[in-house]
């Protein structure tokens, strides 16, 4: 039941450009967080929808055409929702005459126990199941996938977009199902107690035996902003040259700052809006092993300069030179280039180890900026210079 909802980054609008601070590589993680691009995923929920008809991006108005959008969207899906638009009023709809109304539906609800179909529409695999449908791999990171499913009697159908590996069930009624995916025929499948995985093998779709260690799966597929997920620790190099201590050192202190200022309105949509997370700092030497092992690791600094990061520097597909720097197979030449890239931690499978490297300290510091939040796998920068992007399955 939202009242005043965003959905989608590119409704706000200001003289200049977007109020969002759109940078290209940005783009997927603010359509990620948006419900315009997956409305699909609202089949079987009820839903009223409530919104001011003078609501605009004044302070922290949220335009009336977000709620009006999602609305126009779900009814050309034939998805049942209520939609009411208080007439004239702005963004404090929320009134003795609306409030209460809403509540006292959204109590009388009861969440769909099985439903026949499903639509899921993922922008990565944090959040990639609806009801007794997952997808499990991607077939290219960094585009939507897209699973339609449903069953009738004893038969499953599946139509899929993106997807490179599939789960289906647990299915009560499903004791011997014929399943069709994307026209390939699958039959004598028990989908009762649990759930069974597929997966596509050159184009075909055939049943998948337990996942390949190391390859991306969910919890461990990136992008970088999916380390907030479990506890993190941002360690910084102590050693190296002095130059490079002194911007190491002014970048520590600048960091923890910048985040609170800036990433709480990753959450509420597009507002800087301060969030008050304290950025676990800590240096190198000081870092004890449970948290080396047990966190997601975001480690600053070169090989040389910090000592974390030199313990993994045979596990990690990095080269760093002067000249350039070649990251999980692929190269960039020329000096001062600074880069962040994500990778599975080699001493955890459940967790992330992130690398914030150059060829220079001038480089590194580069990164002082960013949104962690709302970073691909990897972003290499000289300058104002920038590639991105993100790694396949086996993550090259």
């Amino acid at each position: 039941a939202p009242f005043c909802g965003y959905g989608d980054y590119r409704l706000w609008v200001k003289p200049g450009g977007h109020v969002m601070r759109t940078q290209e590589w940005e783009r997927f993680s603010w359509q990620g967080r948006g419900v315009a691009y997956r409305v699909e995923n609202l089949t079987n929920m009820a839903l009223w929808i409530t919104h001011g008809e003078w609501d605009i991006s004044i302070g922290g108005g949220v335009p009336v055409q977000h709620s009006r959008q999602i609305s126009e969207r779900l009814a050309a899906l034939g998805v049942d929702h209520k939609y009411t638009e208080v007439p004239q009023c702005g963004h404090g709809c929320m009134t003795e005459e609306t409030g209460p109304p809403v509540i006292e539906w959204l109590c009388r609800q009861r969440r769909t126990g099985l439903p026949e179909e499903v639509h899921l529409v993922a922008h990565t695999l944090r959040h990639n199941r609806s009801f007794w449908v997952s997808i499990d791999r991607f077939e290219e990171y960094g585009r939507p996938a897209r699973a339609d499913a449903r069953f009738e009697g004893g038969t499953v159908t599946v139509i899929t977009d993106n997807v490179g590996r599939l789960s289906l069930g647990p299915v009560p009624a499903l004791t011997d199902a014929v399943l069709t995916v994307d026209s390939v025929v699958l039959k004598a499948l028990d989908l009762s107690d649990s759930f069974q995985s597929f997966e596509k093998v050159d184009g075909v779709w055939q049943a998948a035996g337990p996942e390949v260690p190391g390859t991306k799966r969910r919890g461990v597929s990136g992008p970088i902003g999916d380390l907030f997920f479990a506890p993190q620790r941002f360690v910084f190099g102590t050693g190296g040259s002095d130059r490079e201590k002194f911007l190491l050192g002014w970048l520590k202190g600048h960091l923890p700052g910048f985040f609170r200022k800036f990433n709480g309105g990753v959450h509420r949509g597009v507002f800087a809006g301060e969030s008050w997370y304290q950025l676990p700092v800590v240096m190198d030497d000081e870092i004890e092993d449970e948290d080396v092992r047990g966190s997601n690791l975001v480690l600053y600094g070169s090989f040389e300069s910090n000592a974390v990061l030199r313990r993994f520097r045979d596990h990690l597909p990095v080269d760093v030179r002067a000249r350039g720097v070649e990251i999980a197979g692929r190269a960039f030449e020329g000096e001062h280039l600074g880069f962040m890239c994500l990778f599975p931690h080699p001493e955890n499978p459940d967790r992330y180890l992130a690398m914030v490297s150059g060829t220079s300290p001038e480089a590194v510091a580069g990164c002082s900026h960013l949104n962690l939040q709302l970073l691909p796998d990897y972003v290499v920068w000289r300058g104002a210079e920038t590639w991105w992007g993100f790694f396949d399955n086996d993550w090259r």
